[in-house]
């Protein structure tokens, strides 16, 4: 599985990273335009990115604004909600308001920071995704 993991705080990326690199191959950019580009340009060669984890509040950036830039380019290239990327927000903040707007334009799932391996494991098992090597 190839994972996209958007945030701009260096110590989460790498937390992530090693948390998410159970799942599969991680990808991680500290900025949303660059991820956009890579999701676009991966999407443009036939590869994907089967999940995403993306920060909901990037420094001078909108993470429910890359949300709707990566669904739209889903949408664009033909790929059925059945076969788009599953996409967790992350957030420090679980103010539901922002949640709600989140899940509106096209995220699966949310996460609260700190993010937990323990965590992780029950959020991943939900869309039937398990670590790399387990039954």
């Amino acid at each position: 599985m190839n994972i996209l993991i958007v945030d701009d705080d260096k110590m989460s990326r790498m937390t992530m990273e090693s948390i998410f690199s159970d799942y599969g191959t991680c990808k991680s950019f500290a900025s949303g335009k660059m991820a956009v580009k890579s999701f676009i340009s991966c999407l443009e060669t036939k590869e994907r990115f089967d999940f995403v984890i993306l920060d909901i509040f990037l420094e001078n950036e909108n993470g429910v604004d890359i949300l709707k830039v990566i669904r739209l380019y889903e949408k664009i290239m033909g790929i059925t909600e059945a076969d788009r990327s599953i996409i967790f927000m992350a957030t420090g903040n679980s103010d539901m308001d922002v949640v709600k707007d989140c899940i509106k334009e096209g995220c699966d799932d949310y996460l609260v920071k700190p993010l937990t391996a323990k965590i992780i494991v029950v959020k991943m098992a939900k869309y039937n995704l398990t670590p790399l090597g387990s039954s």
